[in-house]
């Protein structure tokens, strides 16, 4: 049984009861819920910087879909990749016969997928002078089907003076 306390020792008690009591209520109840208070905020500041953006790109839709019918290279209306890859081949070989640069050899690659868009990639290898390669670099960089180059490489051509051979790794985006 229990001993008999005395009445100091019963406020001690009864005072140990209240803080522990006191600290479970902090801990299981007010810390979680001001938890929670701290994570809505900083969700709802979030939120709000999100619903701000969305007004601005809503506000400024004409001038984001004019900007967009600019380049309808850069659409894709059918999910059709070979499609794609022959047009950007198409495009390819006819820049290579109004440049002079003569291509070797094409390497599709197979195409990545992104978010909202898809990205098919070429290597290219071709022949040709500087100017040939130059007029090549730049008319595949300003082609219609939003080509681009996104490395090369340079070496003089075995056998062939004043020619030099060039890798091209090419590169178009699509929306999807």
């Amino acid at each position: 049984m229990m001993p008999k306390l005395s009445e100091r020792e019963k406020m001690l008690v009864a005072g140990l009861g209240v803080f522990v009591s006191i600290a479970l209520i902090v801990s299981y109840v007010v810390e979680p819920g001001l938890a929670r208070w701290r994570s809505l905020g900083s969700e709802i500041s979030q939120k709000s910087r999100e619903l701000a953006q969305d007004k601005r790109l809503l506000a400024d839709k004409k001038v984001i879909e004019d900007e967009y019918n600019r380049y309808p290279g850069i659409k894709s209306h059918d999910s059709n990749d070979e499609s794609a890859v022959a047009e950007a081949l198409a495009e390819i070989e006819r820049i290579s016969q109004t440049t002079a640069c003569q291509i070797i050899n094409v390497k599709p690659r197979t195409p990545v997928k992104e978010r909202k868009f898809k990205v098919i990639s070429f290597d290219v290898t071709g022949e040709g002078d500087i100017s040939a390669i130059t007029a090549f670099l730049y008319s595949v960089e300003n082609s219609s089907q939003s080509l681009r180059v996104q490395r090369f490489t340079i070496a003089p051509s075995f056998g062939a003076t004043g020619r030099l051979k060039a890798t091209f790794y090419i590169s178009k985006i699509m929306l999807s």
